[in-house]
């Protein structure tokens, strides 16, 4: 399924001024505009929402500290509702932040696919990287090949 014009990016549980950044660098690349969340449950209410209407975003960015929900758990949540609507196409994840080092972290990473994990410190570069590899290529569907949906 190839993008549509002008759907959004969630950002999820960032200050106001990543928000900003986000939304002036990668506002051209992505059309939108980025929406930002305040925490787990927002954008899971949000998102089964727009899968309920067949309007989910484009990219999720999610930082691993949120209040009420983290943003490991919202990812994994997040997958759950498009099994549970049965879609075939999943939602682009990127994980911005220090990942945990954990074989647990692992399989969520395998399961969340497609997802990038990008951390703060490797810079702008890596972000707009990231988004230009998942948000503005085809989503993948679910049953894709491993090598199709694994980080490159």
């Amino acid at each position: 399924m190839e993008r549509q014009p002008g759907q959004k990016v969630w950002a999820v549980g960032f200050p106001d001024t990543l928000v900003k950044w986000l939304e002036e660098n990668l506002g051209d690349e992505q059309g939108g505009g980025v929406e930002a969340f305040n925490n787990g449950e927002q954008v899971l209410v949000s998102l089964s929402q727009a899968l309920l209407g067949n309007q989910p975003p484009d990219l999720l960015i999610l930082n691993l500290r949120l209040s009420i929900i983290n943003g490991i758990n919202v990812a994994i949540a997040a997958r759950a509702f498009e099994l549970g609507y049965n879609r075939r196409d999943r939602i682009p994840i990127i994980f911005l932040f220090d990942p945990p080092e954990s074989s647990s972290f692992d399989k969520v990473i395998k399961f969340c696919q497609p997802l990038r994990v990008v951390s703060p410190s490797e810079g702008e570069d890596s972000i707009r990287l990231a988004v230009r590899e998942l948000a503005l290529g085809s989503r993948r569907p679910d049953n894709a090949s491993p090598a199709d949906k694994g980080p490159s």
